[in-house]
């Protein structure tokens, strides 16, 4: 990844490389794995473990700086979807590089994680094939992981032709909340779950059977809750006061007794690379393809309803012939939809697609003082990304207003009641007789299945040199690094009709818009030994000094639609500071050994 090739194991930046084969001994099944067990990797960051929000993918946190703050690199270029690591198949991988930050930018002051692909960069050519198959389970309850993977390479043409390819499939069964003492429930009042973890009712407020009357407590008002969660005919006398001290009330609903704590995970991932040298070292043409395909199951508990005003449903539910109280005493109720619809469910299918193509070479004098070594890459990345997001599980409150309306759905039943059956009826607090009602029915037909699409299509191109020249000075020469980048990132969001409108009552959702990035970089490095372990200088085995300048031109369109207009806001940067002057961002770095076994640096 370094611009400047060096013979030296250590730079002026520090690094940290691990294998792909080191990353399987350490027990990982995936990169994301081997780099979450190293010291530099701190912070939340979006990851495949959360099932409340997550989509599978997993992206770099280094030294808590975010992972905004991390440039990933696929063989030394930029990744643009492939910037989530899950999508990176282990099976392909030669290495991975983690470098201190600042060299590619001001969105890489975390650090720089580069990938290492097979016959990458540095890396001899694969030959030979290889078949891998693990099988992983818990002693506890059933949260199996499954892998296979064959990868192999051939060379030809004595050397000039090298073409290696790798196949995966990784896929691993959800773990539910419930299948572990320390997480199947949130009610940690009296040491609930035996292991010591005395505290609150952490369980949610918001269930069938809970509501809000107005009034004095001792008359009747306050918060309220069915004695008897399982009782489908309520009157006014089946309710009890809310416990709401220090959240202590026993009713309240264990969502965790639904919800998985890791979701189920699915993929399939393909990578193809192929090099022709046409002139020896001086001419090569190389081309990747990598795909990945990702499937999450994600899970949330059922919908929770509160109708809290007339304009959200109260007037509805007031309406109701089910509702035992007179007038406008009910002024707020709760449901959850466990038995009508189940979980919320998310289901994301992902497909990633990495295309690069690209001419390098390297060229050596040994007779020339002016320049004894020069090296050239040129290349063309286009990565294409399309997420399929579907909801299932809730239903709009349109819908469901609409179904207490008329009379088929019945708020006012427990939690765990029978959600068929008939109930009481009643006009103004007075009991009129007896009414069927199906909340399944009325469920099924205030739901929805909502699809929300994100694209991605981005590419880059660059130019890089990099030469060694005045081979005959005292130190040996100066290494010289230069490079042009232009890339562009264009996303589109496109939600599900029913949630854009925000009707919705279990989701989450974000407007319609576009982003389109376009940059242009520029960069320069310098590197001037100004001791060598040839001059024998005592406590000075080497003493390097590297000037490095680079320069970004950041465009940015971003359009919104919002009330049914776009609004459309642009803005432009560069990272210049015309108090310094340098039209760019300046680097110096020092490199200091005394001895073979000591090292120091500063950037």
């Amino acid at each position: 990844m370094d611009p400047i090739p060096s013979s030296e194991t250590e730079g002026s930046l520090r690094v940290w490389v691990t294998t792909g084969e080191w990353m399987k001994k350490e027990g990982a099944d995936t990169p994301i794995e081997a780099l979450r067990q190293t010291s530099f990797f701190v912070g939340t960051t979006r990851t495949e473990n959360d099932s409340v929000g997550g989509d599978g993918s997993a992206s770099i946190n280094l030294y808590a700086l975010g992972a905004r703050n991390v440039v990933t690199l696929i063989n030394g270029r930029r990744a643009f979807g492939f910037s989530n690591i899950n999508a990176i198949p282990l099976s392909a991988l030669d290495r991975a590089e983690v470098f201190d930050g600042g060299v590619y930018g001001s969105d890489s002051t975390g650090g720089v994680v580069n990938f290492v692909m097979l016959n990458g960069p540095g890396e001899k050519p694969y030959k030979g094939a290889e078949v891998y198959a693990f099988y992983g389970n818990t002693t506890d309850s059933d949260a199996h992981v499954r892998q296979v993977y064959l990868r192999g390479g051939v060379t030809g043409l004595h050397g000039r032709v090298s073409i290696a390819a790798a196949a995966e499939y990784y896929s691993r069964a959800n773990l539910f909340s419930r299948d572990r003492e320390i997480s199947r429930t949130g009610d940690l009042s009296n040491d609930a779950t035996g292991l010591g973890l005395d505290g609150l009712n952490n369980n949610s407020p918001t269930f069938a059977g809970r509501m809000s009357l107005s009034g004095p407590i001792a008359a009747g008002g306050g918060q309220r809750v069915l004695i008897d969660l399982t009782n489908n005919a309520p009157n006014p006398a089946s309710y009890r006061l809310f416990d709401t001290p220090a959240g202590a009330d026993p009713s309240r609903f264990n969502f965790r007794a639904f919800t998985p704590a890791i979701p189920a995970v699915e993929k399939a991932m393909y990578f193809v690379t192929g090099r022709y040298k046409v002139f020896s070292d001086g001419l090569q043409l190389y081309g990747d393809i990598l795909y990945s395909k990702a499937k999450q199951d994600n899970a949330i508990s059922p919908t929770p309803i509160a109708f809290t005003s007339v304009a959200n449903g109260l007037g509805d539910v007031r309406s109701s012939p089910f509702n035992p109280f007179p007038g406008n005493t009910l002024t707020l109720l709760r449901y959850r939809t466990v038995q009508e619809l189940g979980d919320r469910q998310s289901f994301y299918d992902q497909d990633y697609y990495r295309y690069v193509a690209g001419i390098n070479g390297d060229f050596n004098w040994n007779e020339n003082g002016f320049v004894s070594r020069f090296g050239y890459d040129t290349g063309f990345v286009y990565e294409r990304s399309d997420k399929l997001r579907t909801d299932s599980g809730d239903f709009t409150r349109e819908g469901i207003r609409n179904q207490i309306r008329i009379g088929v759905f019945d708020p006012f039943i427990g939690q765990f009641a029978a959600p068929v059956g008939v109930a009481p009826t009643y006009a103004n607090g007075v009991q009129t007789g007896t009414r069927a009602y199906n909340n399944i029915a009325g469920a099924e037909a205030a739901s929805y299945i909502g699809h929300s699409f994100s694209y991605e299509r981005d590419w880059l191109g660059d130019a890089k040199m990099n030469a060694h020249l005045l081979p005959n000075l005292w130190n040996g020469g100066i290494d010289v690094a230069g490079s042009y980048e232009h890339r562009e990132v264009n996303q589109k969001q496109i939600p599900d009709a029913v949630q854009a409108s925000g009707d919705q009552l279990g989701f989450n959702q974000a407007a319609l818009s576009k982003f389109r990035q376009q940059v242009d970089s520029w960069f320069f490095e310098l590197n001037i030994p100004l001791v060598t372990a040839t001059m024998n200088v005592p406590l000075v085995r080497s003493l390097d000094l590297g000037i490095g300048w680079r320069r970004d031109e950041f465009s940015d369109t971003n359009v919104v639609l919002v009330a049914g207009s776009p609004v459309r806001t642009s803005a432009r940067f560069a990272n210049e500071n015309p108090d310094e002057n340098f039209a760019g961002s300046p680097t110096l770095t020092l490199r200091y050994q005394p001895i073979p076994d000591l090292m120091l640096r500063a950037s």
